[in-house]
């Protein structure tokens, strides 16, 4: 609902926590409930909100849908992904970029050849992006250098893996993919990995002030 900006998303949030709520109340109390209890229970639990929520407030995001153009999905890039370098920074944010155009609305007939030409293109941006961020630990003697190339290495085989069986999967589940390999392979890989240099090179200018004091 979010990403195709569904006016009603609060309201719908918080009926998702009311359903939540009312679950773990009920389930809180199963032990003290007779059977013919629970059943009933339970009976009106998924009459009121599942089927009822499904029937009458699912249906209303497919009606909005229908009356409304649907922007294109894209990876955000945040400023909680940066690591302060800014070419490095600057190549995270291509490859959000380079990810969403995958996503871009074009005729069906061309939307396998849109995946394959993006495929491609996001391949050799890793690549390049990889060369350059491992040069770059190389300069700042990065303690886990080994480790974080064979990161790299992973990510390009899984990415080469990918490409070559697209070509015999449909759309869907080429989209689907593609999210939870950019998910993993980029943002999570920022976030748990990359961020680690960061803090390498803050502990280098921390030392190196260390030093310049002790010298005064």
């Amino acid at each position: 609902m979010e990403s195709i900006g569904y006016p009603d998303l609060k309201e719908h949030h918080d009926t998702h926590n009311k359903i939540i709520s009312s679950m773990n109340t009920f389930t809180k109390n199963l032990a003290k409930m007779k059977i013919v209890d629970i059943e009933k229970e339970l009976a009106h639990l998924v009459e009121i909100w599942f089927i009822h929520h499904i029937i009458y407030v699912d249906k209303k995001i497919v009606q909005w849908q229908l009356t409304n153009d649907i922007p294109e999905f894209n990876f955000r890039w945040k400023n909680s992904y940066k690591v302060e370098n800014s070419i490095i920074d600057a190549q995270h944010q291509e490859l959000f970029k380079i990810a969403s155009e995958a996503f871009k609305k074009v005729p069906a007939q061309e939307k396998m050849k849109k995946i394959k030409e993006t495929l491609n293109k996001l391949f050799e941006y890793f690549k390049k992006h990889f060369e350059d961020e491992e040069t770059y630990m190389k300069e700042i003697k990065y303690d886990k250098l080994e480790n974080h190339i064979k990161l790299h290495k992973d990510i390009i085989e899984n990415l080469n893996k990918f490409i070559n069986k697209a070509p015999k999967m449909q759309i869907e589940d080429i989209e689907d993919e593609l999210r939870d390999f950019i998910e993993g392979s980029l943002v999570v890989h920022i976030l748990e990995e990359d961020k680690k240099i960061l803090s390498w090179n803050k502990y280098l200018i921390d030392l190196k002030e260390a030093k310049e004091l002790r010298e005064l």
